[in-house]
C-alpha cells in the first residue's frame, strides 16, 4: 500500500446447514472426495457422525470472517 497505509475491517458471517446441506457444501469442495467413490463413502461417514455431535436444533453453524484491507497503490 502507498506509504504503508490502509485501513482493516472485519465482516463476521454464519451460515447454519442441515444434515443435506452439510453434505452439499462439503462435497462441493474440490479437496474433498468424489460422492460415490470409497473414500467419498468414508468421508461422508465422518461427516454424518461430526454433523450429529454438533448439531443444535438440526443445524451445525458456520462462522466465517472476511477481512478487508484497502489502501491506495
Amino acid at each position: 500500500f502507498k506509504d504503508g497505509k490502509y485501513s482493516f475491517t472485519t465482516f463476521p458471517n454464519v451460515q447454519l446447514f442441515d444434515e443435506a446441506g452439510l453434505i452439499g457444501r462439503a462435497f462441493s469442495s474440490s479437496y474433498v472426495p468424489a460422492q460415490g467413490t470409497e473414500a467419498g463413502n468414508a468421508f461422508l461417514e465422518k461427516l454424518k457422525t461430526v454433523f450429529h455431535q454438533h448439531k443444535e436444533n438440526g443445524q451445525v453453524k458456520f462462522q466465517y470472517q472476511s477481512e478487508i484491507y484497502l489502501g491506495r497503490l
